[in-house]
């Protein structure tokens, strides 16, 4: 899980996670694949392709969760950067 800032303020990944169904407003998991862990990089991928229409404000944040949420099960850079062309793909197609 990560942590939030700690004079309360939400940070980037915080709020890209919040928007992506993962986590809630306190921090606490929503998601129960996030919550096991068991949440991969497809999976991430298409919670991003919604939460990039329903939260177009924060779409950079819901970038950078999605990345954080892909190298958590990434076995290796290698894997990580194969997942990069799916993350273009759907910002070509939701970036306002």
């Amino acid at each position: 899980m990560y942590a939030q800032t700690t004079n309360n303020d939400h940070g980037a990944i915080d709020i890209g996670l919040e928007c992506l169904g993962c986590i809630g407003d306190a921090g606490q998991a929503t998601c129960k694949m996030f919550a096991d862990g068991l949440c991969t990089g497809n999976r991430a991928g298409k919670c991003m392709r919604a939460a990039m229409v329903d939260h177009a404000e924060a779409q950079a944040e819901i970038i950078l969760a999605t990345i954080a949420l892909m190298a958590r099960t990434a076995k290796s850079g290698r894997d990580l950067r194969a997942q990069l062309p799916k993350i273009e793909k759907i910002m070509a197609a939701t970036v306002a």
